[in-house]
């Protein structure tokens, strides 16, 4: 028996175009065609017939333990083995193989940890930097696109060795026309529906598809379509206008041409019309089990031409021409009229006359299952009065059935005439606005620039006032979906200018207790919380409680964020304990099936607030179960997910756990820049903590610079928020403290702590903790009484704010101040600094436990002050040696504090030459570990 032919990696985008055509095909159509297959393409001819015979003998040839697959996917792809490492991700096996990319089944292996449908695209496509620059412009937005019925991208970009790699959602389904192929038709189109909404809802955020096909469309064994790889034929080098189908180039491979709209194979820019035609074409499979037509990518015809020179059989002609019993004739009548028109005008060759976007197709569909007049179908009164009878048979008796159709039939045919021409003008309104903006990347507007999807959001959100002018309706809409779409991007001033013109608009309609003008106020709640406007916010939230209970009643879709926002409010405003009771009940009145991605959200604020209060433990608990919760809810979206990361970390660092925490974040931090940019407010604060880990673990220099580069981050952004940008000074000032040093501190200090005072009348962490940072800071700058006078207002300052007595927070503001009183020296102020230290030794022992580094670090100063109170006190002064030998292995810094130490000791027992010793050793290892010199003032151990 000889052996198969072995199939090359240069192959593969041939079989692959050609197994697409044989699959559609059926019966003696397919044995036709295989046997004309050889004279046309005589390499490929063997392979694509061998696949097709294990079509025919399996369930899928997507099972990747057929030694078919297996083989065609080693020759095709040597390089790539189960194990191999790409990025972060671990290749586990194969999962199907096609023109443009090999898709395998992987591991993430840092960060979130789960399994990925991986897709690598072949080598070659495209030079390895203009692939990782387009992706850098383009993945955000494509990972914004959260929805129920689209399959997430996770990540994309260019792995150390060069390979390019798409991370998406792992998909368990079937092709959504082998899923339907046995299902009744009503069942057919309510998942048709499925898609509709998944595809309307990215042409509102001005993503298009390219690549609509049944392979794409997967339905899970719960029933939900997942439609794959949105936006990605872009990230694989299909944008508009690079050549036609027929050039053989990148674009061309990227979609199945039998699927693509006339445009798309002529090279044409593309619109959400486009993406309208493929879903014409599904349509048609889903109603008929065949493909209404059939392309060959080998013939010398151009594609083009070949379509237009295709005969389409309408849906019910093509079933009615297919062998069959009754069963078929049946349904041949069902879809005769108005599916039959449904499909023609979504497959027009002229875009203008298709529907203008995927919720106009939807809605024609809803009239026809809802017995409505179709707006594909030119039908007269007749027609429409026919509709009626069908719809209201029941409710007419049989000798009433003439008279009530010529009797409503006129009044029925005006009004839905009136309503369906208002409804038709919208919808082409919102095409002809979106197809323009769209078109800036038309090369003859585009004129050799790459316009990125920000960009067309900002070109889109200009010409709104100037091209729909007199269509207020439309407007109101449109920039409420702009708003939107900002909002993901975290560019909180345009966002809110969107939102405001919004609420405008709907208020001049007498429409603001509608659905969308209620959207648009939470909105503007979300937006004024996050620029913390509380007054204005919680008074927003009023009003569109008010509105919401009025409209949809007390179990309105709004009320769980409205609960949760306003407990957000409350935490800020420094009232942890009732910000959490609040969030609390709101969760325990939620009803049964509430949000569950909301629920997540409330239990964010509880763990953000035991976070500030001391709860470290509990903390993390809290935010190990959302975290795990999260990531296995597709509706939790990705700046959620990243942000509960983050508030784990937070947790983490409260409780000591430096060493997996800075891997950790630095994985989180870039994940940051990637999904909002470097200069979001949360990709600063997740920075910001990576900062003050590296402190922790000795590493002054790297905290210094991180942090150096999150303050210029804040700085240079012109929306960011002041109590971040003053939290970030405040931040880098309390590295510089830790780095030793002290006198470039003292500004950065200053700035930060004059602004939370301005805006903070009643106490508050950030203006405890700021002073508390300040005293340690001019204390090491030579200025003692200054420092002095800051450490004790910031104990007074966090003696009032609740649950201090249980937060480390306020321990380290006991133990600073008790530190600085031992160095001065006074009378009176060895007593006080050990009555403070035993208060935070106390703290730290039942917040975090005695093994905790913090902990020990406390009790040897504790040791310190004793043993300096009665520096003869030989019992002491083993005491503290023994707390010194196991804080010796903490860090770096161990062994010039606790020379330094001793030399304050031996200074006060009048040993010199003691003290000078341990002093020039302090001051050595000082130097080796910080890289600057010892000041001279000790402050509170690292």
């Amino acid at each position: 028996m000889n052996p198969a032919p072995r199939l090359s990696p240069a192959l593969w985008p041939t079989v692959s175009a050609l197994f697409d055509e044989g699959v559609a095909l059926n019966g003696a159509a397919r044995v036709a065609w295989l046997a004309a297959l050889p004279a046309r393409a005589p390499d490929a001819a063997p392979h694509v017939q061998r696949m097709l015979a294990a079509l025919d003998t399996a369930d899928t040839l997507a099972r990747p333990d057929t030694a078919l697959m297996s083989a065609a996917l080693a020759a095709a792809d040597a390089a790539l083995h189960p194990g191999q490492a790409v990025g972060i991700y671990r290749l586990v096996r194969p999962l199907g193989q096609g023109g443009m990319a090999t898709v395998w089944l992987a591991e993430q292996t840092q960060g979130v940890l789960r399994q990925v449908a991986l897709k690598l695209p072949h080598a070659g496509l495209e030079a390895p930097a203009a692939m990782a620059q387009r992706f850098e412009q383009e993945r955000d937005l494509l990972a914004s696109l959260e929805h129920p019925h689209i399959a997430r991208l996770y990540d994309a970009g260019v792995s150390p060795q060069g390979q390019s790699f798409l991370a998406m959602e792992l998909i368990d389904g079937r092709p959504l026309t082998v899923h339907a192929a046995t299902l009744p038709l009503r069942q057919k189109l309510a998942l048709f529906g499925q898609v509709l909404a998944a595809v309307a809802f990215a042409h509102g955020r001005l993503v298009i598809h390219r690549d609509l096909k049944p392979n794409n469309l997967l339905v899970t064994p719960e029933g939900q379509v997942k439609l794959l790889d949105f936006g990605i034929a872009r990230l694989l080098g299909d944008a508009e206008a690079t050549g036609s189908a027929q050039d053989g180039g990148a674009s061309a491979r990227a979609f199945t041409p039998e699927c693509a709209s006339p445009e798309q194979l002529a090279g044409a820019p593309l619109g959400v019309t486009s993406d309208v035609y493929s879903l014409g074409v599904v349509l048609y499979e889903l109603l008929c089990g065949q493909r209404p037509y059939a392309l060959d990518r080998q013939a010398p015809l151009p594609l083009t031409q070949q379509l237009a020179a295709a005969t389409v059989l309408p849906p019910s002609q093509r079933v009615a021409a297919a062998l069959g019993g009754a069963s078929t004739r049946a349904l041949a009548r069902m879809l005769a009229g108005d599916l039959d028109a449904i499909v023609a005008r979504a497959m027009a060759a002229n875009p203008a006359q298709r529907y203008p976007s995927a919720d106009a197709l939807a809605a024609d569909l809803q009239r026809h299952l809802a017995l409505e007049p179709v707006q594909a179908r030119s039908g007269g009164a007749a027609y429409r009065s026919g509709r009626f009878v069908r719809r209201h048979w029941r409710v007419l008796g049989a000798g009433a059935l003439a008279v009530a159709a010529l009797g409503v039939g006129l009044g029925v045919a005006l009004w839905q005439a009136q309503a369906a021409r208002a409804q038709s003008a919208r919808a082409q309104a919102v095409q002809r606005f979106i197809v323009n903006v769209f078109n800036v990347n038309h090369p003859q507007q585009a004129q050799g620039q790459a316009f990125s999807a920000r960009q067309l959001l900002d070109a889109g959100a200009r010409r709104l006032e100037v091209e729909l002018k007199d269509q207020p309706e439309v407007r109101a809409q449109l920039h409420l979906e702009i708003g939107g779409v900002y909002i993901a991007q975290g560019a909180n001033a345009p966002a809110r200018e969107q939102t405001e013109k919004a609420l405008a608009l709907f208020g001049q309609l007498g429409q603001l207790d509608s659905e969308q003008a209620l959207q648009a106020q939470f909105h503007l709640f979300e937006l004024l919380k996050e620029e913390s406007q509380y007054d204005a916010a919680r008074a927003a939230a009023e009003q569109l409680e008010t509105r919401a209970r009025r409209a949809f009643g007390v179990n309105h879709r709004w009320h769980l964020g409205l609960m949760e926002g306003l407990s957000w409010l409350k935490y800020q405003q420094g009232q942890p304990e009732q910000a959490m009771a609040m969030a609390q009940d709101a969760l325990a009145r939620a009803p049964a099936g509430a949000e569950p991605a909301m629920r997540l959200r409330l239990r964010t604020v509880i763990g953000t607030c035991l976070i500030d209060l001391g709860r470290a433990a509990q903390a993390r608990d809290v935010f190990e179960a959302v975290v795990n919760e999260g990531a296995q809810l597709s509706e939790h979206e990705t700046i959620n997910r990243l942000s509960d990361r983050y508030n784990l970390a937070r947790a983490r660092y409260n409780l000591g756990e430096f060493e997996p925490l800075a891997q950790a974040l630095g994985q989180l931090v870039p994940e940051f820049e990637r999904h909002v940019g470097p200069q979001h407010d949360r990709t600063v604060k997740a920075r910001s903590l990576w900062a003050q880990t590296e402190v922790a673990r000795g590493n002054f220099a790297r905290a210094v610079a991180l942090q150096q580069i999150n303050l210029a981050h804040a700085q240079a952004r012109q929306a960011m928020d002041d109590d971040v940008l003053s939290l970030q000074r405040l931040t880098l000032a309390k590295v510089m403290r830790l780095a030793g040093r002290y006198a470039e501190g003292v500004p950065l200090a200053q700035q930060g702590l004059a602004f939370f005072d301005a805006k903070y009348v009643a106490p508050t962490w950030y203006r405890a903790r700021g002073r508390w940072v300040l005293g340690e800071l001019l204390w090491g700058a030579g200025e003692r009484a200054a420092g002095v006078a800051a450490l004790q207002e910031a104990v007074r300052l966090g003696a009032q704010m609740p649950g201090h007595a249980e937060n480390t927070a306020y321990a380290d503001m006991l133990q600073g101040l008790a530190m600085v009183l031992g160095q001065r020296g006074m009378a009176g102020d060895l007593p006080a600094a050990a009555e403070l230290q035993q208060r935070a030794v106390a703290i730290y022992a039942k917040a975090l436990g005695e093994a905790d580094a913090a902990t020990r670090r406390a009790r040897l100063q504790g040791h310190w002050l004793a043993w300096l109170a009665r520096p003869q006190d030989n019992a002491l002064n083993t005491a503290f040696d023994t707390a010194a030998a196991a804080w010796a292995r903490q860090t770096p810094l161990a062994a010039a504090e606790v020379a330094l130490l001793r030399a304050l000791v031996w200074q006060r027992a009048g040993r010199s030459a003691a003290a000078a010793q341990e002093q020039a050793r302090a001051e050595a290892a000082w130097q080796q570990a910080l890289g600057v010199p010892y000041s001279g003032h000790l402050l509170a151990l690292h």
